[in-house]
């Protein structure tokens, strides 16, 4: 620097030029597989990707667990290869990384399909000659799917593309066929089996009836026992050629094999139980084939607890044999009777037993209701018999003979007493006429 009159000074300006900081990602880009979801029958599929920045890369690496392992690259120009994939969907993700410690990554999602599909219902085969075929087989892939279906003999016998086989000739001989089906998947995955279809003149049948018990239901309580119940059990069952059905009972107490009518749909029957407890109620079918099937439930009778005449007690046992076919009139009133959970109001009414069931006036006919004990309380019901028992019509027509008997003798006295008097008479009347 000079001024006016030349004089000179210098100095030194030291001038630091620095660039900005690198605050770009690196840029990363999967190029094998070329979408996301492929599927491949590769089990070394390769994965490859493109990485790149604005200065210098530094490091790549790759996770297939979510970054719980992650395995180094050599350098971020080696693609992923030499790898076993498992069987299934399988997740890569591909880290990048640059000097200035910019990080990115890429994604992509494969799967993995070397499993054929697999049979669910593959069976040989019996059909009758001279009638048309029609039988479906399903197959199912865990992977990428069924595709198509294939039988090795299309002459005779062809499948749609969902299973279904029909013949497409007559079926007028009877013959064994041996045919191979084929189920492919998208991936060319195959699984092929041999089956048969015998066409002859008579099916066997080995398919048993179709039999459900409806009532009663498993678990099922049946209260209110006095000292007989009687039960009704519905079943349905189903046969094309349905031969017999029969039933037992087993738990508190066991009972023979009883044959019940049934026909296909649905069928009632009754039973009797004669003590409280845990019950198993089989019922069987069986078909003119002698398939035979069974179906069974457990069911609980418990005792009675009700109240009669406004108190609560527990119904006593009823002695058949003592009231059996007697008619009882209840002639005080007895405010309600509960039987199984149903109260019924009433005064007086009549009752009749037999060996059974009571018929009870109450529009309850034949309900198994037992309110008769051996000693029943008198403030809570009077019971007086209307029966003519037989003993005592027996005596009703000795005394009846009886007294025929004695009007007899007694007539026949009156008889032979007017014989004597008559002969008494006449003899005076003429012993008399003579003297005159």
């Amino acid at each position: 620097m000079n001024d006016s009159l030349n004089n000179k000074n210098t100095s030194i300006l030291l001038v630091n030029v620095t660039l900005p900081a690198d605050i770009i990602n690196p840029g990363i880009e999967i190029k094998v597989p070329t979408q996301n979801n492929t599927n491949t029958t590769d089990t070394t599929y390769d994965i490859n990707y493109t990485a790149s920045d604005n200065i210098a890369l530094d490091s790549c690496w790759w996770t297939e667990d979510s970054g719980t392992t992650n395995n180094t690259l050599a350098s971020c120009t080696t693609n992923i290869t030499g790898e076993t994939w498992t069987e299934g969907l399988n997740t890569i993700r591909v880290y990048v990384n640059d000097t200035s410690d910019n990080q990115n990554s890429s994604e992509t999602t494969f799967r993995l399909d070397t499993t054929p599909p697999s049979f669910d219902n593959l069976r040989n085969i019996t059909h009758p000659v001279n009638t048309s075929l029609s039988e479906s087989f399903a197959a199912t892939d865990s992977g990428v799917g069924v595709d198509v279906y294939k039988l090795n003999d299309t002459t005779v016998f062809t499948i749609s593309q969902t299973g279904l086989i029909t013949n497409i000739t007559n079926l007028s001989v009877i013959t064994l066929y041996r045919l191979n089906i084929t189920v492919n998947d998208t991936l060319g995955n195959e699984n092929s089996q041999v089956f048969f279809i015998n066409v002859t003149e008579t099916i066997p049948d080995i398919v048993a009836p179709n039999l459900t018990i409806i009532i009663p239901t498993e678990g099922q309580d049946f209260p209110g026992f006095f000292n007989l119940m009687l039960i009704e059990s519905n079943f349905s069952v189903q046969d094309s050629s349905l031969d017999i059905c029969w039933y037992r009972l087993e738990g508190a107490k066991n009972t023979s094999n009883t044959t019940t009518p049934c026909s296909n749909g649905f069928n009632n029957f009754t039973f009797l139980i004669d003590s409280t407890g845990n019950y198993n109620l089989k019922v069987y079918s069986n078909d003119t084939s002698n398939n035979l099937n069974s179906s069974s439930v457990n069911f609980t009778v418990s005792p009675f607890e009700g109240n009669i005449g406004g108190k609560s007690q527990v119904i006593q046992l009823i002695d058949f044999d003592k009231f059996y076919n007697r008619t009882f009139i209840c002639e005080k009133s007895i405010r309600f009777i509960e039987v199984r959970g149903k109260n019924y109001t009433t005064t007086d009414f009549q009752i009749f037993i037999n060996s059974l069931s009571i018929e009870i006036g109450l529009g309850i006919s034949q309900e198994i209701l037992k309110p008769f004990v051996d000693n029943f309380e008198d403030n809570c019901m009077e019971i007086k018999s209307v029966e003519v028992k037989q003993d005592l019509l027996n005596i009703v027509v000795w005394i009846i003979l009886v007294g025929i008997l004695v009007i007899i003798i007694i007539c026949l006295a009156i008889y032979f007493d007017l014989q004597t008097y008559y002969e008494f008479f006449y003899r005076a009347g003429v012993s008399s006429r003579r003297k005159t």
